[in-house]
């Protein structure tokens, strides 16, 4: 027997105590299966566990309770995907409803923009009416009180001319009954004249001063109104001296008269102060 063999020999013995003695601890673990299959569960200790044939039938009932639940969760799922299934048929035809709302809705807002849109336009067109009409509107009210103010100044001017008016109108009164009583002077001194045997222009001499004012003033036209006339005996180119109070102002000589008033012009070497409305005139023939 070569070296081979012996090696082989020694590891087939050493193999043989090696399973006997797994035989063997086998055997000494094993002696008690039976015990350990049917323990009861009176029997269990912390060291010896319920057998396992109780274990396999409690496992089992386990088993079954869940597997129970598992087919109760199944049904239930399976209904609730018939549920979900049903719900997302209708969410899908809201959605396609709601799809086409909203189709309209954006055609309404498209057509609420433009009317937006146009609104905006006819608010500011209006706006620049408005602000337009705001001009006429005062451009008349500017008019109506211009116009309240020229029928208040009108009004006034009537006022002023209605006593003016009366004014001349008491004035003509008077010059009528001053006329009448120079017509009747007149009347004595043609008398006396033709009793004395005088002429006119030998007695005019000593006819006294006669005296007026000064009724409006032409500065520009450097004319003077006065309130003698032809019936005081005033004729074209008769000068009149012009006083205020005691001051002497100038000369003025007549150019054309009528019969209670004339028209006179400024003789401007003569000028020693304004003449004004009112100042006192007296004649020198």
């Amino acid at each position: 027997m070569n070296l081979v063999g012996k090696i082989f020999v020694v590891l087939i013995f050493t193999g043989s105590l090696i399973f006997m003695a797994f035989a063997v601890a086998v055997y000494g673990n094993s002696k008690n299966w039976m015990e350990a299959i049917n323990r009861e569960a009176s029997e269990v200790t912390s060291k010896k566990p319920l057998g396992y044939k109780h274990q396999l039938k409690a496992r089992i009932a386990e088993r079954n309770r869940i597997q129970a639940k598992l087919d109760e969760a199944e049904r239930r799922l399976e209904l609730e995907k018939a549920a979900r299934t049903q719900a997302l048929a209708k969410l899908e035809s809201e959605y396609k409803r709601l799809g086409g709302i909203n189709d309209e809705l954006v055609k309404q807002v498209v057509q609420l923009n433009e009317q937006k849109r146009i609104a905006i336009e006819a608010f500011n067109a209006t706006e620049l009416n408005l602000a337009a009409l705001g001009k006429e509107i005062g451009g008349l009210r500017e008019e109506i009180r211009v116009a309240q103010s020229n029928r208040d100044n009108e009004a006034k001017n009537v006022v002023r001319l209605t006593d003016t008016v009366h004014q001349r109108l008491g004035e003509l009164d008077r010059l009528n009954e001053r006329s009448r009583d120079l017509v009747q002077q007149l009347a004595k001194y043609r008398a006396a004249m033709t009793i004395l045997g005088k002429t006119p222009s030998q007695i005019i001499a000593g006819i006294p001063p006669v005296d007026g004012i000064v009724t409006a003033v032409r500065a520009k036209a450097n004319l003077v109104e006065i309130s003698l006339g032809s019936d005081d005996g005033l004729k074209k180119k008769h000068t009149l001296d012009v006083f205020r109070n005691n001051k002497y102002l100038g000369k003025v000589q007549i150019l054309r008269t009528a019969a209670d008033k004339s028209v006179a012009r400024i003789l401007k070497s003569s000028v020693r102060g304004k003449i004004q409305k009112g100042d006192r005139v007296a004649t020198k023939l």
